[in-house]
């Protein structure tokens, strides 16, 4: 009976421990897209920034002073910074959850170490013969 224990609690440890790394596993991929999407987001400011730039220009081709002030101001950069913000946002929770797996992973190893060093000392003492 204590051997169909040990199996049954490492069965549950194999399967918690595979349930984390599928978990770690999505957590990385959406920190990549999230990743991906601020680049997009810093991308799209700049672009755009060029734009009104290109389209605020002097008889000498020059840009307006007042286009530059306005390309660097807060209210053509809100709209970008609130959407990087939301952004940061959830990849900080994200990694505090990541952080929070990878502490589980090492506990469930920890334990399957336990465990299996306890089935191979029932199974040698279970087994001896002629002690």
């Amino acid at each position: 009976m204590p051997f169909a224990i040990s199996q049954c609690t490492e069965l549950n440890l194999l399967s918690r421990r595979s349930d984390v790394e599928l978990e770690l596993t999505f957590i990385t991929n959406e920190l990549s897209y999230m990743a991906m999407q601020s680049q997009s987001i810093v991308e799209k400011q700049a672009r755009e920034g060029q734009i009104y730039m290109s389209q605020h220009v002097d008889e000498e081709g020059q840009v307006d002073i007042s286009a530059i002030e306005y390309v660097n101001s807060e209210a053509f950069n809100s709209k970008y910074q609130a959407q990087l913000s939301a952004i940061q946002t959830k990849e900080q929770k994200l990694e505090l959850r990541k952080t929070q797996l990878e502490t589980e992973q090492k506990t469930i190893s920890t334990q399957q170490d336990g465990w299996e060093k306890n089935t191979d000392k029932n199974i040698q003492s279970g087994f001896k013969y002629g002690g």
